[in-house]
């Protein structure tokens, strides 16, 4: 999920969001997509990551994770005047998760959803700092993105009996996502971007 910021004189126009990443037993996956805006370039961070990442535990066999995430999600424009802007669900997610266990296995897993930052939203000379941007409307309340992993949201799983001495447990959710942007007075005339990751996991 990438988020630009463009600031010309007072006013911030906001980008496009969109990348999800998605994690289970056997691999880790992350892509990141990015839809340019007519006269607006796009500005990535680098990932910086101060602590592990989460890593899976599924306790049964063949799991399997799903996670989508909306995209492209356009923020508009606002003046920046060191105001908080709100934007009220702009972040669908979406998991799924499944695996299999022996019929007399206990499964307490979970599926898990975390989200991150990259960084600053930062331009080619000066940079918005990434406490500026929050988020809530899953688990949390308000909080600002951290560069490192945070849990958001949980499922359970339920199971049903399948043939041959196996149980199936399946867990899916969804959560919509608001975020908050604080542009500061003072800041460039340019353009301004971070990258935000979703991570699902069974654990």
């Amino acid at each position: 999920m990438v988020i630009m910021v463009s600031i010309i004189g007072f006013a911030a126009f906001f980008g496009f969001i969109g990348t999800s990443s998605s994690a289970n037993d056997t691999n880790i996956t992350n892509s990141t997509t990015n839809t340019n805006v007519t006269h607006v370039a796009s500005v990535s961070s680098s990932a910086v990551t101060a602590a592990a990442d989460p890593t899976p535990s599924a306790s049964g066999i063949n799991p399997s994770v799903s996670l989508s995430v909306n995209s492209p999600a356009n923020l508009g424009t606002v003046v920046a005047d060191g105001s908080e802007y709100p934007y009220p669900k702009e972040a669908n997610v979406t998991v799924s998760a499944s695996e299999t266990t022996y019929i007399l296995q206990s499964n307490n897993d979970k599926l898990n959803l975390y989200v991150k930052a990259s960084g600053d939203l930062t331009s080619p000379s000066d940079s918005i700092p990434l406490s500026n941007l929050k988020y809530d409307g899953f688990s949390n309340s308000k909080t600002s993105f951290t560069t490192d992993y945070v849990e958001i949201e949980s499922w359970g799983f339920s199971s049903t009996w399948v043939p041959l001495f196996y149980l199936s447990w399946s867990a899916s959710g969804s959560a919509n996502g608001n975020y908050y942007l604080t542009v500061p007075t003072g800041v460039a005339g340019e353009t301004y971007a971070t990258n935000i990751y979703y991570l699902a996991i069974i654990q």
